[in-house]
């Protein structure tokens, strides 16, 4: 009786974790670059950053001389609404797996 309420208990832990990992953020891209030509140091990047149905967010962070500009967009199944630069594009392609180094 004991072993069978142990193992209740063991699978329905195991639910809430299978629950909780498919919520959490699992699939990560970035992209260092250069915003503007002959700033160096490719100090700006594009951050993709998704969970297991592919759904999350594009950070862009630019970086110039006269402060630093980030935006973000909304990621919903791999795809998004508002048009991605080509680095932002980038970083979504390697967190959803089609570019890999």
């Amino acid at each position: 009786m004991a072993l069978q309420e142990e193992d209740r208990n063991n699978k329905e832990a195991m639910r809430l974790m299978n629950r909780s990992i498919r919520a959490s953020f699992q699939k990560t891209g970035i992209v260092h670059y250069d915003a503007f030509s002959g700033m160096g140091g490719k100090m700006s990047f594009a951050l993709a950053v998704l969970d297991y149905t592919n759904t999350g967010f594009v950070l862009n962070c630019m970086h110039s001389r006269e402060g630093c500009f980030l935006y973000i967009k909304e990621v919903d199944a791999g795809t998004t609404d508002t048009p991605l630069g080509a680095e932002e594009k980038e970083a979504l392609e390697r967190a959803l797996g089609y570019i890999n180094d």
